[in-house]
């Protein structure tokens, strides 16, 4: 919801965004598959969410990993470290070719676009992120060892590295906020993920600060592990998906909300679009996501015991 922010200072015209007309055979296709951010490889003009919800080039990501993953998860678990430099190594050389050599990537796009933009189609590819995607897996099975009590650790040092990781967090969210703000609009993000080594340190600490979190003592889990939480979280994934939807009709064009960066006008925004992104998530996972996992246990076989479903939206 940091994008709430952006379009609360945004120059008016919040809605030039969405593209005109309806989308062709094969944006529909291409959207619908979530290989929007493979296709931009070959043709720039390619649209995210149909020129309209932009937030979508994520899942792009997501789903190329899980395809990746059924290949590379065995090797993976038995040696994550090596696994984890290889990623590492991935993501820095991925990201520099992007910066560096966008002349190579310029070659496949039919489209002709300029070697900035096709840098910043190049860097949120798939291999951009293999060191993120790579630590969620390091982390799982470091937190397997130390639950059987192969490893321990001090809530000492916990404590310490809880500290450390979050001033790293706070530097690294202050460094990509001022990259991000050289250049105006959308792009700013993707500005910002084009420097591998601000990339590295702010997923490595945002991953330390969390496992800090997990790992430390009752009353640092206590903010995050809650009923309300837990219920918010459930519907994170369909507000993700439509807020930035709700905020180009509602916010920009409907009821054409202020867009001077006050602390008025964010609460404004906030106020307006965060009741209607959790109103349509609650529908979603009440209505298709929890009916669509039901269907998925009764035909696979699969038992979920009692109290192990995510809490219900709204108790």
């Amino acid at each position: 919801m940091l994008a709430l922010l952006a379009f609360a200072a945004a120059p008016r015209g919040i809605g030039g965004v969405v593209a005109d007309g309806l989308p062709s055979f094969s944006d529909i296709l291409i959207n619908a598959a979530a290989m929007q951010m493979p296709a931009r490889l070959f043709d720039s003009t390619v649209s995210i969410g149909f020129g309209i919800n932009g937030a979508l080039w994520m899942i792009s990501v997501i789903v190329c990993f899980y395809l990746v993953f059924p290949l590379i998860a065995k090797p993976y678990y038995r040696h994550p470290l090596i696994g984890l430099t290889i990623a590492a190594g991935i993501a820095i050389g991925w990201r520099e070719a992007a910066v560096h050599l966008p002349q190579v990537f310029a070659a496949l796009d039919s489209s002709g676009a300029q070697d900035f933009f096709v840098t910043l189609n190049v860097v949120d590819q798939l291999p951009g992120w293999a060191f993120s995607f790579g630590l969620g897996m390091t982390g799982a099975w470091a937190y397997g060892r130390l639950r059987s009590g192969a490893w321990t650790v001090s809530q000492r040092a916990v404590l310490a590295g809880a500290g450390l990781a979050f001033l790293a967090c706070c530097v690294c969210a202050y460094l990509y906020g001022e990259r991000a703000s050289t250049v105006s609009g959308a792009i700013g993000g993707g500005v910002a993920r084009s420097s591998a080594t601000l990339l590295i340190a702010y997923t490595a600490s945002r991953g330390a600060l969390m496992g800090a979190i997990v790992l430390g003592p009752v009353w640092m889990r206590r903010p995050f592990d809650n009923r309300a939480l837990r219920s918010l979280a459930e519907l994170s994934y369909a507000v993700y998906l439509i807020h930035v939807v709700i905020v180009i009709y509602v916010g920009g064009m409907v009821l054409d909300l202020p867009t001077d960066g006050s602390l008025g006008t964010v609460a404004v925004w906030f106020g307006v679009v965060l009741p209607l992104a959790l109103a349509y998530a609650y529908l979603v996972v009440r209505f298709v996501e929890r009916p669509a996992r039901a269907w998925a246990r009764r035909a696979t076989g699969r038992h979920v015991p009692a109290g192990a479903e995510p809490a219900a939206a709204g108790g």
